[in-house]
């Protein structure tokens, strides 16, 4: 009965996905360029360089419409200049304004600043294994194998669970 419920739940999410998809269509540049010269063509917003999206004169019948853009300076010289003979609209918008445009510069920071501290952890793991004695002889090389080939979770292991296994010595 489960397995019906989720066959039928997974068809319907299905159905959901693709109905969405089907509201805006990707079109070549010449059925672009047809458009533009039958006067079909109000707007064109374009996205970043990379996508630009077609708004119709009469909506209603016509969804949106989008064509991806591989080089912009071949898009500029045929698209745009026959958009202009015709009165559309161009615009264009960047996804990165703001805050957003922030986090895109420092992103590359962030990253290698937690790949460094990550190494650093890394061998601090690993000095603090071979240093120390532990109460089973055998959790030291087990932690060495951990820490070498699973990075991430060795570490976290180790700084969770490792150091209460070492044998601490009274003076």
């Amino acid at each position: 009965m489960k397995t019906k419920i989720l066959i039928f739940v997974s068809i319907i999410f299905a159905g959901f996905i693709s109905s969405c998809n089907k509201t805006i269509e990707t079109i070549q540049k010449q059925e672009l360029i047809n458009l533009i010269e039958t006067d079909q063509v109000k707007q064109i917003d374009v996205v970043d360089r990379k996508e630009a999206l077609i708004v119709f004169k009469e909506e209603v019948n016509k969804p949106k419409r989008k064509m991806q853009i591989g080089s912009f300076n071949v898009f500029a010289s045929t698209i745009i200049n026959i958009a202009n003979k015709n009165n559309v609209i161009i615009t264009y918008t960047s996804h990165m304004s703001g805050s957003n445009s922030l986090f895109f510069y420092a992103y590359p920071i962030l990253l290698l600043g937690g790949i460094i501290l990550y190494f650093i952890g890394g061998m601090i793991c690993l000095y603090l294994t071979m240093k120390n004695e532990f109460k089973n002889p055998q959790d030291k090389i087990a932690w060495v194998i951990t820490i070498i080939f699973a990075p991430v979770m060795g570490v976290l292991l180790f700084l969770i669970l490792g150091r209460k296994q070492i044998k601490t010595i009274a003076n």
